[in-house]
């Protein structure tokens, strides 16, 4: 026995000395403060950044799927996946299997030796959500909860609706409203569950920013599902504003439009009612407003097409009794008083088009008068290219539901 213990001690210390040597490899920090570690397996290799409460572990490669794992300075740890894992068998594994059908925005977290997913409901990539669904996986502890956040404020309810409730009156007057019995309300710091899942902005929440940026689009879209007293809307937002999608989910179709600016609000709405409005798709009248008379102008399409592609329309005050007739074409908008000259500004607008707008061009350009005295205004929308591109943009939102 004498003579092994000597060699199995120098067999543990040989090891020793090759791990030490051929220790985890790192590059230095980049621009952004991430550091990739090499690690003494390939499967091991990660990338790390460091934050005021502990540090971040991301791990990219495809063939052993991808993870996230923050270190906190007390001792702390949770890490993120993204598939159902231990919940795939049970009920709230078929809840949330049902909320979330892109499982690359829907984490799976692992906190305390407990199993959580999380799935956005506000159409926001799963780090910056503000609103989402959260099941517990475990078998002796299943439960569903809708939650939400606003500066740093957190929201909890067994029902969307009911906290879409609250999220109203909070968006509208924050510091008027007042949370809903039923929906439990507290600060975030104040709970150790919520501060170290990954939700409520969690990008942001623990400085992710610098390192992994928000992704960069012109044109933020943010799903609000349904309270009791509204029906669910999409908000396109731009640096100029935003356009807000109403959804009636039980009929199944678009409901109406409203642009907001710092001016003031205005409704496009669909007259589902008559004839010549069937579906959104073939619909030849629409009513336009502002906030206060979102009804006022009447408007039909007169070529027997939907206004959507609508080359000539006519537009009726219903508090003056003006009617007026635009056209539409060549990235132009025609307004006047005769039928018959529009008819003919449109034909000469489709012969001699407009240049293509030019990107982060205003919607409506100033206006100015034609040689038949009509008002001419350069319009984005008047382009059906762009108007069948803002249209599918649309669908495609109300498809991702």
């Amino acid at each position: 026995m004498f003579s092994i213990k000597p060699a199995v001690c120098l067999v543990v210390i040989l090891s020793l000395v090759i791990l030490t040597g051929c220790g985890a490899k790192q590059t230095a920090p980049d621009k952004n403060g991430v550091v990739h570690v090499d690690g003494f397996l390939p499967d091991r290799a990660h990338d790390e950044f460091k934050f005021s409460d502990g540090v971040v572990l991301t791990h990219g490669d495809p063939d052993v799927g991808h993870w996230a794992r923050v270190k906190y300075n007390d001792g702390d740890e949770v890490s993120v996946y993204f598939s159902l894992g231990e919940g795939a068998g049970l009920s709230t594994g078929e809840a949330f299997d049902a909320v979330c059908k892109n499982y690359s925005n829907c984490p799976y977290a692992v906190y305390q030796r407990r199993n959580y997913g999380v799935a956005p409901l506000d159409g926001q990539d799963w780090m910056d959500t503000d609103l989402w669904l959260l099941v517990g996986f475990d078998i002796y502890k299943e439960f569903i909860k809708y939650q939400a956040c606003r500066d740093n404020r957190f929201y909890s309810a067994a029902d969307l609706k009911t906290l879409m409730d609250v999220m109203d009156k909070v968006d509208k007057d924050p510091v008027a409203s007042k949370s809903d019995p039923e929906v439990q309300d507290h600060l975030l710091t104040d709970d150790a569950l919520e501060r170290r899942l990954p939700v409520c902005n969690w990008r942001h929440r623990i400085s992710l920013d610098s390192a992994y940026p928000t992704p960069a689009n012109l044109e933020k879209v943010r799903i609000l599902p349904a309270s009791h007293s509204r029906t669910t809307y999409v908000e396109i937002k731009t640096d100029r504003g935003s356009v807000d999608v109403y959804v009636d989910e039980g009929k199944k179709r678009l409901d109406k439009f409203v642009f907001v600016s710092p001016k003031g609000s205005s409704t496009l709405r669909p007259v589902y009612e008559g004839n010549d409005c069937a579906t959104f798709d073939r619909c030849e009248h629409f009513v336009f407003g502002p906030e206060k008379k979102p009804g006022r102008f009447d408007i039909r399409s007169l070529d027997g097409e939907p206004l959507s592609n609508s080359r000539i329309f006519e537009v009726d005050d219903t508090i003056s009794g003006a009617k007026n007739y635009d056209g539409c074409a060549g990235g132009r908008l025609y307004s006047g008083k005769n039928r018959h000259e529009i008819e003919n500004e449109v034909k000469e607008a489709i012969a001699n088009p407009a240049p293509p707008p030019v990107q982060g061009a205003p919607m409506m350009g100033a206006p100015e008068t034609s040689e038949s005295g009509d008002v001419v205004i350069p319009d984005t929308f008047c382009d059906w290219a762009f108007r069948r591109e803002q249209a599918e943009a649309i669908k495609k939102s109300q498809a991702a539901r």
